[in-house]
């Protein structure tokens, strides 16, 4: 099989990796960083076909998050790979230790349709800087980025460093099932208990990223206009379509006109008139019928709860268009509040104390994002502390993404493992632990045989070093 042949060809290259020094995977890194700048007019020709998204939103979350690792990984990687000293008990005062960091050998990049070109290159980026060999599965529902990567990387690096494997789900099921090194997964948190179960049948270890439904939670002490305008933009950004978009948003009951006020200002300004958004270039499309219908579904569940359009509401199956959709009086057990919405619509829920927010969040699995609107600073690090999630944004949201200085990650349900500069690199790297011990070591006095003095020297270790 064509897995089992290109999997062979890696491990056999594994030991020529590993001996790589920084200078060389700097070089590869640069390399990919100029075909990704020669063959950007290809590039998003292929997003577009695929998902229909403006050259600026593909500029920004498809080229802008990748160069950037690159850039960070090339001026860091030097230091990355020094070990790092640690110290040793003072039982062993003469020995030097310290920490090193390995590649982990051949690893698997199983990325999603949303992001389908940077959630691809960005986690091999680190899996490059850490000296791995590398196989990357596309998402099949992206299959023009999927075969633009395929090329790309193709004219860069021989299968036995990098390889791209397209085709569907049985593909990827095929993959999995190899005793990878480690498995860097990006998907939803119920295809990622299939990929965690398959690799704990290797033991590999995995970076799983998820998602999660992520709450906006605006204090009464926010600036109302700029909370709706921002959360606006990074929910209608990809159309909704991204694990750290706004899920739903919680305001004070007593400014919640106010708000949906502001948000269909944001939308006309940043759209113009809802009616004609269909023709609007800056606004992409639903992937597919399945997630068209899938959010349409959650939609018409809430109206018959009870809830009410604000603005948008307007669904065109023919082009899978769903426009920013504002819904107001979503009840809590909706379906829409369940499952993540992973579209343009916001559901808008009130509070009237601060504890009813944090728990309505808490009683939700731990997202990926939480996203705070405030400014008292002791409410904002009230509800931080107050909520798990992988990673939070205060005064704006989905931008953390884009800092390769933050790890990036979620939490329990919505993922586990970091990735993103060192941290990345991290993930994909084993930290080796080393010790080097002298010919004339303390340990020595605690061999046998176990005369009074030796016993007496062990207690004494034991009660006070």
């Amino acid at each position: 099989m064509e897995v089992d042949r290109i999997f062979a060809l890696q491990q056999a290259n594994r030991k020529r990796l590993r001996e790589s020094t920084a200078a060389e995977r700097i070089n590869k890194l640069s390399r990919i960083k100029t075909a990704i700048e020669k063959r950007l007019v290809e590039l998003n020709a292929a997003v577009y076909q695929d998902l229909r998204r403006p050259e600026p939103e593909v500029l920004l979350s498809e080229v802008y998050p990748v160069v950037t690792e690159i850039r960070h990984a090339r001026r860091h990687l030097e230091d990355w790979l020094k070990p790092i000293s640690v110290p040793s008990p003072l039982v062993l005062f003469n020995a030097r230790s310290e920490v090193r960091y390995e590649p982990k050998g051949v690893v698997l990049i199983i990325a999603p349709w949303n992001f389908p070109f940077q959630l691809s290159v960005a986690p091999l980026v680190s899996a490059l800087a850490a000296g791995n060999a590398a196989i990357i599965k596309p998402s099949e529902l992206a299959p023009r980025t999927a075969a633009f990567t395929r090329s790309l990387l193709s004219e860069l690096f021989d299968e036995n460093e990098v390889a791209v494997v397209e085709g569907d789900h049985r593909v990827a099921q095929s993959l999995v099932r190899q005793p990878f090194d480690h498995i860097f997964f990006t998907g939803s948190p119920r295809v990622g208990r299939e990929v965690m179960a398959a690799a704990a049948t290797q033991l590999a270890s995995v970076t799983l990223e998820l998602g999660g439904k992520s709450p906006v939670i605006v204090d009464s002490s926010a600036d109302i206009g700029d909370a709706a305008h921002k959360i606006l933009w990074g929910k209608c950004f990809n159309a909704g379509q991204s694990c750290v978009a706004p899920d739903y948003v919680l305001v004070p009951k007593d400014l919640e006109p106010r708000f949906i006020e502001l948000a269909r200002d944001a939308l006309e300004r940043r759209y113009g008139p809802v009616d004609s958004l269909a023709e609007n270039p800056d606004y992409g499309r639903i992937v597919n019928e399945h997630h068209f219908r899938r959010v349409k579904r959650l939609v018409d569940a809430a109206l018959q709860d009870g809830a009410r359009i604000e603005a948008g509401g307007i669904f065109r199956e023919e082009d899978c268009f769903i426009s920013p959709t504002l819904l107001s009086d979503v009840l809590p057990s909706s379906d829409i509040m369940r499952e993540e919405i992973f579209g343009p619509v916001l559901p808008i829920l009130t509070y009237e104390t601060r504890e009813q927010a944090i728990t309505l969040v808490n009683s939700l699995p731990r997202p990926l994002a939480l996203y705070v609107f405030g400014k008292n600073p002791r409410v904002v690090e009230g509800l931080l502390g107050e909520i798990g999630a992988g990673g939070s944004v205060v005064n704006d949201v989905v931008v953390h993404f884009s800092n390769p200085h933050l790890p990036f990650g979620g939490f329990n349900h919505s993922g586990i493992g970091k990735s993103h500069g060192y941290f990345g690199f991290k993930a994909f790297s084993h930290e080796r632990g080393v010790m080097h011990q002298p010919k004339r070591s303390l340990a020595r006095l605690l061999y046998p045989p176990y005369r009074r003095s030796v016993r007496k020297l062990i207690h004494l270790i034991v009660r006070f070093f």
